[in-house]
């Protein structure tokens, strides 16, 4: 089921750091998880093409640097404040 669009991102992000878990885990000691089947090998795959493109569409110089990557997003997605 699709996220409702007043919690996308907050719920995505949980689903994206259990993505990240697994792929600590299978990094860390591959015979410990059992392999993808070529449908979950080929959603991952899209995934990481799909980050990288979100990457590449936000204006940030240094992604180490959280304070210039919070104040790109914050200046490319926050609603304008009413003065």
């Amino acid at each position: 089921m699709a996220n409702m669009s007043y919690c996308r991102w907050e719920n995505t992000l949980a689903d994206l750091r259990d993505c990240a878990n697994d792929l600590e885990e299978r990094l860390g000691d591959p015979g410990e998880s059992p392999p993808l089947d070529s449908r979950e090998l080929e959603a991952a795959i899209s995934m990481f093409h799909l980050m990288r493109e979100m990457l590449d569409s936000v204006d940030v110089e240094d992604w180490d640097d959280y304070e210039q990557v919070r104040a790109a997003l914050t200046r490319q997605l926050a609603a304008p404040q009413e003065e």
